[in-house]
């Protein structure tokens, strides 16, 4: 009874001791850096609209590198980036991204947010929140929606 006692406590001593010293390297309240796994390297594409002005059907798409982000918005000028990425798990399948823009902003860069929601390897859903008030009714067309694997 005692040896079997002694064996037992033992035992659940050397398991809590174990388990106790194993330290967690992520946490899910804190931004990491780069992209999530499931995003990297990663080319996506939108809905085709039809663009008046251009008499044609376009496209949005994103693509996704390590540390930055590329976009190229339907209707739009030129093509977009983001780099210097931050991202922090939001929960079911969604990421919130940080970074900053460069281009024609200031020398240390503009901020840049948005929002990914991974349904599965071939579809998520991508809003960005750096538009104004003014171009809301362009974003929610052509940009805030579903892209699809390419």
């Amino acid at each position: 009874m005692k040896k079997s006692i002694l064996v037992t406590l033992s035992l659940s001593l050397g398991l809590f001791g174990g388990l106790s010293s194993i330290g967690y390297t992520a946490n899910a309240s804190s931004t990491h850096k780069g992209l999530p796994h499931v995003l990297r390297n990663t080319k996506w594409k939108a809905k085709s609209h039809y663009i008046k002005v251009r008499d044609d059907y376009e496209a949005s798409e994103i693509h996704f590198h390590k540390t930055s982000v590329s976009e190229e918005w339907a209707a739009g000028v030129d093509p977009f980036s983001a780099s210097k990425l931050r991202y922090r798990y939001a929960g079911h399948h969604t990421y919130k991204i940080y970074g900053r823009q460069y281009g024609n902003e200031p020398a240390g860069g503009a901020p840049w947010s948005s929002e990914v929601k991974v349904y599965n390897k071939h579809k998520i859903y991508y809003k960005d929140f750096t538009y104004t008030a003014s171009l809301h009714a362009y974003a929610n067309k052509y940009i805030n929606s579903f892209y699809y694997r390419k």
